[in-house]
C-alpha cells in the first residue's frame, strides 16, 4: 500500500480533503530516516503560537524506550481493578511500536496568553506532526488514552508536575489501506451569519 494514494499529496487541497490516519496496530517499517524524521519534527513545530512561547516539547520514543513504556503500562494494568484488559491491549500496542513522538504540553506563565490557548498550540503540534508524516509518505496516528493520564508513566518520561501529555503520535508504514470513517457533514456543523 502506498500511503500517498490514501493521502493524496498532489496538492495541499487534495491532501487536506483526503488525509486520514491508519491504525498504529498495522504499522510496520520502514521508518523515517534521521533526516526525514528531522523534517517531520521541524514541520510539526510550525503551529500557531501566540507570543512565540513554545509551550510544548517533544520526546522521541524508539524501540528500547517503547519496550520500557510497554512494561510500565503492563505494571499499571496490574494496579487496575476495572479496565485491566484495555491496559494490556495498550501495552501490547507500545511493545510492537517502532517510533512514537510524545507531545508534552508545557505551559508558560504569560498573562497575555491564557493556558487554554497554549494547550491548543500543543494540540496543534500533534496534528501538525501527523500531517507532516503523511506528507512524507508515512502512516501516522495521534493517540491519547490512559497512558497520557497516568502519573507513573509521566514520571517515567520525565514529565513535570505542571506538564501534560497531549498526544502520542505513532509513525511508521502501513501495508493495508485503512477504511475511511464517516466525516462530519458541514450542513450540520456550520452556520452562516451576514
Amino acid at each position: 500500500m502506498d500511503n500517498n494514494v490514501i493521502n493524496n499529496i498532489a496538492t495541499p487541497a487534495t491532501f487536506l480533503a483526503s488525509r486520514r490516519s491508519s491504525s498504529p496496530k498495522l504499522f510496520t517499517g520502514p521508518l523515517p530516516d534521521h533526516d526525514t524524521l528531522n523534517r517531520i519534527l521541524t514541520s510539526g513545530l510550525r503551529v500557531p503560537d501566540h507570543k512565540g512561547l513554545q509551550p510544548w516539547r517533544l520526546i522521541v520514543l524508539r524501540e528500547n524506550a517503547l519496550t520500557k513504556l510497554s512494561c510500565s503500562i503492563e505494571h499499571e494494568a496490574m494496579e487496575q481493578k476495572n479496565g485491566n484488559a484495555k491496559w494490556l491491549r495498550i501495552a501490547n500496542l507500545y511493545r510492537n511500536a517502532k517510533l512514537v513522538v510524545c507531545v508534552v504540553y508545557s505551559p508558560i506563565e504569560q498573562p497575555e496568553v491564557p493556558k487554554w490557548e497554549q494547550l491548543l498550540s500543543a494540540g496543534s503540534v500533534c496534528l501538525s506532526l501527523v500531517n507532516a508524516s503523511l506528507s512524507e509518505g508515512f502512516a501516522a496516528a495521534w493517540l491519547s488514552g490512559p497512558p497520557t493520564e497516568s502519573r507513573s508513566i509521566m514520571n517515567e518520561l520525565d514529565i513535570m508536575e505542571h506538564e501534560k501529555i497531549v498526544g502520542l503520535v505513532h509513525i511508521g508504514s502501513c501495508k493495508n489501506t485503512p477504511s475511511d470513517r464517516p466525516r462530519a457533514n458541514i450542513s450540520g456543523k456550520v452556520s452562516y451569519r451576514d
